[in-house]
């Protein structure tokens, strides 16, 4: 998606309407687009496949018709000036996502295409809940990010991705469409009819599949899955990529949703990553507490910050104080 900004600058260029230190700007941003392209260590084909590919895309939102009854295009039509300096200014911006797209995906127009993401939901400090179109809702923790891609949910397929953040899904029961949640580095998690917790913060350096009622299938893109019951979990490493069972409160895992923070086996990090979502404030471990000492640790969003500090406090036996939007663990 364009933004408003972008689109209201492209708008003022083709118009004309921009000053001589926005034009040199522009033409500054097109000059480092042909530059970014030849350092790129993609082939000149691909890369050129890709520009057009984006440029298409680009142009069609405008109602522009570029390379018309035009057999074969090379990049050199990127000139300084009218429709292509505009368009060009976007392939500077979208060059990063084309340069992973390819390197990941072989440039292959058909992949790309069903990877694209035709909605997106996103909570910054709040939480949202959400109706998907087969009847499943999910519950979107704060800072998450849920993405549907073309092709992937319809009336064959039910795929998600939980890009970034935590969810609790309940889904809608249906034997000849699996529910899959797509998570980072490779972990699919596949339901039939269930309800189940998936907290995968990248800061955290793991993900956690928590099930509350029914069973879902955890696997991961390099082999090995796991088959969880109700109050059963697993968590994943991302970086050893390791998968580890246990017993959960598969309840209290989604208890968030009503304003009721349970932590089971956290570490500081997770415990700092509520206290920041839920106080805006940051942990300082002037204690030297071992970040990966797993403790149990539970509030509700209602109780004062002094109290939230005192009952961490006494878990990790230290001192505390609270300044300046920093709560400091001093021993």
């Amino acid at each position: 998606m364009l933004d408003d900004d972008l689109m209201n600058l492209l708008d003022k260029y083709l118009e004309g309407n921009l000053s001589a230190e926005e034009r040199r700007a522009v033409e500054q941003r097109v000059d480092e687009a042909h530059q970014q392209l030849n350092d790129n260590t993609l082939s000149d084909k691909e890369v050129e496949k890709s520009v057009k590919r984006l440029l298409r895309n680009v142009a069609g939102r405008m109602n522009i018709e570029i390379f018309p009854h035009r057999k074969s295009t090379s990049l050199s039509w990127i000139q300084y000036g009218g429709i292509a300096a505009a368009i060009a200014l976007i392939v500077v911006i979208s060059l990063p996502l084309l340069k992973n797209n390819e390197a990941n995906q072989a440039a292959s127009p058909e992949l790309i295409e069903q990877t694209a993401i035709v909605q997106q939901f996103i909570t910054d400090s709040n939480m949202k809940k959400i109706t998907l179109a087969d009847g499943s809702v999910v519950h979107l923790n704060m800072g998450t990010t849920l993405s549907l891609h073309k092709g992937k949910f319809n009336g064959q397929i039910r795929e998600v991705w939980l890009e970034e953040g935590e969810a609790f899904f309940e889904v809608t029961k249906d034997t000849h469409r699996p529910f899959i949640v797509h998570t980072a580095d490779g972990l699919s998690t596949r339901v039939l009819g269930t309800s189940f917790n998936i907290k995968a913060y990248r800061e955290l350096g793991e993900q956690v599949v928590s099930v509350k009622t029914g069973q879902v299938q955890v696997s991961r893109e390099s082999g090995g899955k796991v088959v969880l019951e109700a109050n059963n979990k697993v968590s994943f490493d991302n970086g050893t990529g390791s998968l580890t069972s246990g017993l959960t409160d598969g309840s209290a895992a989604a208890d968030w949703r009503t304003g009721n923070i349970v932590m089971d086996e956290a570490g500081l990090k997770e415990i700092a990553l509520r206290l920041k979502q839920y106080y805006n404030v940051e942990i300082i471990n002037d204690a030297h507490i071992t970040t990966d000492q797993k403790v149990f640790f539970a509030f509700t969003t209602n109780t004062e910050l002094k109290d939230v500090a005192r009952a961490l406090a006494d878990i990790y036996k230290t001192q505390y104080r609270i300044s300046n939007n920093k709560l400091i663990l001093i021993k």
